[in-house]
């Protein structure tokens, strides 16, 4: 019974319970046998101990531990350690402490997955909205998760008028979406004033919190839709700095909030500040390097960006790594091209069998093709380098580099007027200045000279 036991509280929390009633008697036996040897002895040499209270002491004992590590285990200021006590990054605390601490009042929405710690935290002082049991919450569950079995409950009309019913004041969420939640917050009476990387917390737009709003309010951050190409609109919109602004606040707050510093190495990134995007990015990745996704994204960026600064030693080494999380089209170009800009002769054949394999993939894909004809120019294929620049051009006619490679291979095997083409064409199609003085300089010498 007590390993069976012991299997299902491990195996389930909600079978914790069960252990504790068949363990303990189980346990308190045992644990009385070596006890009751004790007292046999003590009764040998003195007669009284027969009428002693070694029992009662020794479960009194046993009682007294529990409560003790009980307490030790979940006291607010206890770390989480060995196993025991809350993991606090799991859960809404110090969304919890910034309500509390600017006295947000009036009634809670919250995510059913915080329901039960809201409970233990915040009650009797604040009431939670619901938690994550079907039982009690079945109809409500259903309708705010949109259902597949309950597709009326789930159509948006149903939740017009839920918040206003219950006279919802203020929303603390986790970074799931569903339904009933992004139908309220889509409105636009509803405003952010606080967010990490586990919580969101809005406030309804109303006289009673106005102060906080004008106080805390993120008007140009979006932790639930930021992406690249959200920070390039910012860039785009000139709100790249006011956004910067936010993100500086949140971090003074949260010095440890990852998502805070991904998003200021998107916008970095998006103002071409590489140095300032890598050491966001790279504090990201101290901060959680354990999450594959997010590590293989974060190395990517990474690589890309060491990339354009030339650094091409940590742009591979950072790339290498990319490969034991996934390895696709884009992996495979950046990691090639990097390969390539070695001066090793070795290195450039190990881009282009990099990149072949990323031609697998996409056959069609004229940036790959230019890259590997630019590789087979370095080893002086000059024949199969003309070839795949010319590939390239068949799916891109407008390439500018494409161009640029078959002036130089042309002139390697001195077909003079095919060179002076394609280096007009280059002319054409280019928006680089400095490699348009050099094309020029190409046409001048080639034009001057038989």
């Amino acid at each position: 019974m007590f390993l069976s036991f012991s299997f299902l509280s491990v195996k389930a929390v909600r079978y914790i319970g069960l252990f504790a009633l068949v363990s303990a008697p189980i346990l308190g036996g045992n644990l009385d046998l070596p006890l009751r040897q004790v007292k046999e002895k003590m009764v040998k040499k003195i007669p009284f101990a027969e009428k002693s209270f070694v029992p009662l002491i020794s479960q009194g004992g046993l009682l007294l531990l529990m409560v003790c590590v009980f307490i030790s285990t979940f006291r607010d200021e206890k770390a989480f350690k060995f196993g025991l006590g809350v993991r606090k990054s799991l859960y809404p605390d110090k969304a919890i402490e910034f309500i509390r601490k600017n006295q947000v009042s009036g009634n809670m929405y919250n995510s059913g997955e915080f329901g039960g710690y809201l409970a233990w935290k915040c009650y009797p002082e604040r009431k939670i909205f619901f938690f994550n049991d079907p039982v009690l919450f079945e109809d409500l569950i259903d309708s705010i998760y949109q259902s597949p079995l309950r597709s009326e409950a789930s159509k948006p009309s149903n939740f017009a008028g839920l918040f206003e019913k219950f006279n919802i004041n203020y929303i603390l969420k986790s970074y799931q979406t569903p339904a009933l939640e992004t139908y309220y917050i889509q409105r636009g009476d509803w405003e952010l004033v606080y967010w990490d990387e586990r919580t969101l917390v809005y406030l309804k737009d109303n006289e009673t919190n106005r102060s906080l709003i004008e106080k805390y309010a993120y008007k140009h951050v979006d932790p639930l839709n930021f992406n690249p190409s959200f920070a390039q609109t910012l860039v785009r919109h000139n709100f790249a700095r006011s956004a910067f602004a936010e993100l500086e606040r949140n971090l003074r707050d949260n010095p440890y909030n990852f998502k805070a510093h991904l998003f200021s190495g998107c916008l970095y990134e998006s103002l071409n500040e590489n140095e300032k995007a890598i050491k966001s990015y790279l504090q990201a990745k101290q901060i959680n390097p354990q999450v594959g996704y997010i590590h293989y994204t974060l190395g990517m960026r990474l690589g890309k960006l060491y990339l354009g600064n030339k650094e091409i030693d940590l742009a591979i080494n950072v790339l290498e790594k990319q490969k034991k999380y996934l390895a696709n089209l884009e992996l495979y170009f950046l990691l090639g091209t990097a390969y390539a800009q070695k001066p090793e002769a070795k290195a450039k054949i190990k881009g282009a069998k990099i990149l072949q394999k990323a031609l697998k993939l996409d056959s069609r894909n004229s940036s790959i093709r230019s890259n590997l004809a630019f590789i087979y120019y370095d080893l002086g294929h000059w024949q199969e380098a003309i070839k795949e620049f010319k590939s390239s051009l068949e799916t891109n006619p407008s390439l500018a580099n494409s161009y640029y490679g078959l002036g130089l291979a042309y002139e390697k095997l001195a077909l003079r007027e095919k060179a002076i083409e394609s280096w007009e064409k280059y002319i054409q199609y280019s928006t680089n200045k400095e490699w348009i003085e050099e094309a020029k300089k190409h046409l001048a010498i080639l034009k001057g000279h038989k």
